[in-house]
């Protein structure tokens, strides 16, 4: 499920930055090499533009140390936060991934207009990205299983020297990491 998701976002911004992803450039991992491969035979285009850095990530030092290197540019950042995982008397599973991105714009040194114009800006690279994930739900099965709700929040934090919009949501199916499977192949 992580590298579904990582590889469906990696089709929006610049190609060339999101290729800055595989820092080491090579690891011992096997499926490093394999997503890098997938990700660099992308199309050579940024489904929206204007959108220049992706970040991928949980820890917030790594993702940090990303935002920090950034000088100006817009980015967008996915996160995949909590899981809910559900059973009821038919043992059937439900679970839910709390998921969320971010297009924001970094700058740290905006006045009050500048932060008015980034903020449209962001949000309507936002806008555009919720249409896309809503037409690419014919041929992505796993966006599908999106959340029919949805929020957006204001994305301005002193620590990532940003502006922009946060959109939250969440991914919802029957068992979606095949746990009953796994559990009868013991």
């Amino acid at each position: 499920m992580i590298f579904e998701i990582l590889k469906y976002y990696a089709q929006f911004p610049n190609h060339n930055k999101v290729l800055e992803l595989f820092a080491k450039g090579r690891s011992e991992l096997p499926e490093y090499a394999a997503i890098q491969e997938e990700i660099r035979n992308l199309p050579k285009y940024s489904r929206i533009q204007g959108l220049d850095y992706y970040i991928f990530g949980q820890s917030f030092d790594s993702v940090k140390q990303r935002v920090d290197g950034i000088v100006s540019g817009t980015y967008l950042f996915v996160e995949i936060g909590n899981i809910m995982s559900k059973r009821d008397q038919k043992n059937s599973i439900q679970d839910e991934v709390q998921m969320a991105v971010t297009i924001a714009a970094k700058s740290s040194e905006m006045d009050l207009v500048e932060e008015a114009i980034q903020s449209r800006r962001t949000l309507g690279m936002m806008q555009q990205l919720r249409v896309a994930m809503t037409s690419d739900q014919r041929s992505t099965p796993w966006l599908k299983e999106l959340s029919w709700s949805c929020q957006m929040k204001p994305f301005v934090t002193k620590e990532f020297a940003s502006i922009g919009w946060t959109l939250m949501f969440e991914r919802e199916g029957s068992d979606l990491f095949k746990i009953k499977h796994l559990f009868n192949r013991e």
